[in-house]
C-alpha cells in the first residue's frame, strides 16, 4: 500500500483506520504480526465503498470479528482488515420473535438481549467468543444446536463489493461451515427466535457459562477450538491420548484443562502455535491414524 493509497483510505474512512496495526491486540491468542491498515466500518455505504476501493487499487483485504478463531502469522497481513463497528455492530430492530442485528454484533450482546427481552435459541452461543456474523459464516454450535438453524436471513457484500439478502433457506450449513461465499462480509442477520420467560434464558446461559469455565481455559489467552471433532469422535480425547496436555512449545502449550484448546503463556508467537498445531496432528495420526482438521483461521503471509 503507497502514500497515495493510503491518504485515499484515510479520507474515506474519515480517520477510522490505523496503519501499522499490532494484530495482537486484536486476537483473543494475543499473538501475531502486524497489518498495513485496520479499517473500522459502521455502516453498509462506507463498508461498500471501502471494498469497491481496495479492490480497484488492487488491495488485498479481509474482515476480522473479535479475533477470536483468528490466528495472524509472525509476518503479519500485507493489505487491510476490515472490523465492522457502529450500526454493523448494534441490534437494529425487532419485529415479534425476528431480531435483526449486525454482523458484528458480539455474541456476548445478543445473548444479554435475549436476556432481556425473552427470547430463546441461542443460549448456546453463551460464552462463546467472536461476533455473530463469524458464527453465522461458521455455523458454530454447542450443546446440540447450531446457528445455521435460527437464521431468517442474511445481508452480505459480496468480495466484489457489492450488497445482496440471502435467505437462510437457502444457505448450506453444516458443521463448522457454511455455503456462503468465504470472502463476502456478513454485515446483517435476521435471527428466528423463540418466546421465553427472562428467568428461563438467564438459568440457560448461566448453565453453559458454567460448564464452560469448568472445562475450558478461558483465563488464558485462547482461540477457542482448534481443531474440528472428527465424525463420532472428539479431538480434545485424541489429543489426551496423545499425551499432549500441557505440552509446549515456545510460550504456547496445549491446556492442560482441554486439549483442544492452545493457551498463549505470556510471550508464545504465531510460529509458537502453528508448530503445536502441527504436533498435534502428526502425533494424533500416528497414534490413532485420525487426520485432524483445523477450526482456526490461520491469516497472514
Amino acid at each position: 500500500m503507497d502514500n497515495k493509497q493510503m491518504s485515499a483510505l484515510l479520507e474515506i474512512l474519515n480517520d477510522s483506520v490505523i496503519f501499522d496495526a499490532d494484530m495482537a491486540s486484536y486476537s483473543t491468542l494475543r499473538a501475531g504480526g502486524r497489518a498495513e491498515a485496520l479499517c473500522f466500518i459502521n455502516n453498509l455505504p462506507l463498508l461498500t465503498g471501502v471494498i469497491g476501493f481496495l479492490n480497484r487499487e488492487s488491495i488485498n483485504w479481509m474482515t476480522i470479528g473479535k479475533g477470536s478463531n483468528l490466528l495472524v502469522t509472525d509476518q503479519g497481513i500485507k493489505g487491510a482488515v476490515l472490523i465492522l463497528k457502529g450500526e454493523l455492530a448494534a441490534i437494529s430492530r425487532r419485529s415479534g420473535n425476528l431480531v435483526t442485528a449486525g454482523g458484528g454484533l458480539s455474541n456476548r450482546e445478543l445473548i444479554k438481549y435475549c436476556i432481556h427481552e425473552g427470547l430463546s435459541g441461542m443460549e448456546f452461543l453463551a460464552g462463546v467468543p467472536g461476533t455473530l456474523g463469524g458464527a453465522v459464516m461458521m455455523n458454530a454450535g454447542a450443546y446440540g444446536e447450531e446457528t445455521g438453524s435460527f437464521i431468517e436471513k442474511i445481508g452480505v457484500v459480496t468480495s466484489s463489493g457489492n450488497a445482496e439478502e440471502l435467505a437462510g433457506s437457502g444457505i448450506n450449513f453444516s458443521y463448522r461451515k457454511s455455503s456462503i461465499e468465504e470472502r463476502s462480509v456478513i454485515y446483517s442477520i435476521t435471527l428466528k427466535l423463540k418466546n421465553g420467560e427472562r428467568g428461563q434464558v438467564r438459568e440457560r446461559v448461566e448453565k453453559n457459562w458454567s460448564m464452560r469455565r469448568e472445562s475450558q481455559p478461558l483465563d488464558m489467552p485462547n482461540c477457542g477450538s482448534v481443531f474440528k471433532n472428527p465424525p463420532g469422535g472428539y479431538a480434545a480425547r485424541l489429543i489426551e491420548s496423545s499425551g499432549l496436555k500441557g505440552f509446549k512449545i515456545g510460550g504456547a502449550m496445549i491446556s492442560p484443562k482441554h486439549a483442544n484448546f492452545i493457551v498463549n503463556t505470556g510471550d508464545a508467537k504465531a510460529s509458537d502455535i502453528l508448530a503445536l498445531i502441527e504436533v498435534a496432528r502428526k502425533r494424533v495420526k500416528e497414534d490413532s491414524g485420525i487426520l485432524l482438521e483445523t477450526e482456526i483461521r490461520v491469516v497472514g503471509q
